[in-house]
């Protein structure tokens, strides 16, 4: 189907770009008594078939709660791990098309869905939001100033300051509205595929669209460690705390790091910093996958590894990855999952991700 038929009112799917396989990460950086170690090369060197990217059109679907599309009785999924996780809130929530709420609203101005569960989390937005909305983007082109963007009315400052900073779209640009209270009926809607498949393999498209925002080239000379501190009591995503922080830090910033807080930096701050910094340590999250904005070589030490996410970004961005794998790991009575590493495990490893960091 072309752009032209699907403006005209037909449904179908347009093609951005063809798929492709996903690249290949350089070899893991193994050290000394590494934890996991076979685990761990086997999904850092993992490749996936990416799908074709580009838009779904639609017409008379009902979007509901994290921003679900229904029709009828069918819940609208892609093939994504956000996808799988839509169907599991949909059965366990109950979350239907004609579930009673308070408001029932008709949008007859065509809009863009690209979010899902996790619009409130930053690294689903680097990994997931943002690409859907650069392809939505580039496939419409001069359509797109005709559409607006689904955005529930609870969403952070952050996502508008991101959004305009990477892709251009302004906050007039998104159409807000209480997602829990509100059944959206809308009469078109453009639900752009995600630039990555099953497993997390991103589309070359990916590092394209952070390219173009990255600063020209500069020395990349800082070292940099980030720090979850501000999180310890409570964040929007899993709750996590790392028992051994504090000596972490310390290691690192007697080893020459600048101990840094994203979360308090504006988009533009955060580019910078990321694509001058040679070397990045940091507890595994939403704030590493920031990683996005550094050059090619980066060198990027991690505590802990729950999925390959980190990995596949460092295939798609040419990055070197060693990971640090807590020797103690437990949930605490309120749900946290917390973890935590010996001294001399910690000084271990920021020497050898030094290192690493050294070589040419």
């Amino acid at each position: 189907m072309s752009l032209e038929e699907a403006q005209a009112g037909a449904e179908g799917f347009v093609q951005f770009m063809p798929g492709e396989l996903s690249p290949q990460a350089s070899p893991l950086l193994i050290y000394p008594g590494m934890q996991l170690q076979e685990w761990l090369e086997k999904i850092h060197r993992a490749r996936e078939e990416v799908a074709p990217l580009g838009c779904n059109f639609l017409r008379n679907v009902i979007v509901r709660e994290h921003l679900m599309m229904f029709r009828g009785e069918r819940l609208l999924v892609e093939g994504s791990h956000l996808s799988d996780v839509s169907i599991e809130w949909a059965n366990a929530y109950g979350i239907r098309e004609n579930e009673p709420v308070r408001n029932a609203l008709r949008i007859e101005q065509p809009v863009i869905n690209a979010l899902g569960p996790g619009y409130l989390i930053y690294g689903h937005w680097i990994v997931d939001f943002i690409p859907r909305l650069a392809i939505a983007k580039a496939l419409l082109g001069k359509h797109f100033a005709s559409y607006k963007t689904l955005l529930p009315a609870d969403a952070p400052e952050w996502i508008f300051d991101l959004s305009e900073c990477i892709l251009g779209i302004e906050r007039q640009d998104f159409l807000l509205y209480d997602s829990n209270q509100t059944r959206l009926d809308c009469a078109q809607v453009c639900a752009p595929t995600f630039a990555h498949g099953p497993q997390y393999g991103f589309h070359s498209f990916v590092r394209e669209i952070y390219s173009k925002v990255t600063p020209a080239p500069v020395q990349q000379a800082r070292k940099i460690c980030i720090s979850r501190k501000h999180f310890e009591k409570g964040t929007q995503g899993l709750w996590k705390m790392f028992d051994s922080r504090e000596l972490f830090e310390e290691a690192a910033t007697v080893r020459g790091y600048e101990i840094v807080y994203p979360e308090a930096m504006n988009c533009l701050s955060q580019v910078d910093l990321f694509s001058q910094a040679k070397v990045i340590l940091g507890e595994y999250g939403s704030a590493l996958h920031n990683s996005v904005f550094s050059r090619p070589g980066a060198v990027l030490g991690a505590i802990r590894c729950p999925n390959s996410v980190q990995s596949t970004l460092a295939a798609a961005f040419d990055h070197r990855v060693a990971y640090l794998i807590p020797e103690s790991e437990w949930v605490d009575e309120r749900g946290v999952q917390r973890y935590a590493c010996s001294k001399a495990q910690i000084h271990e490893f920021i020497d050898f991700v030094e290192t690493k960091s050294n070589e040419v």
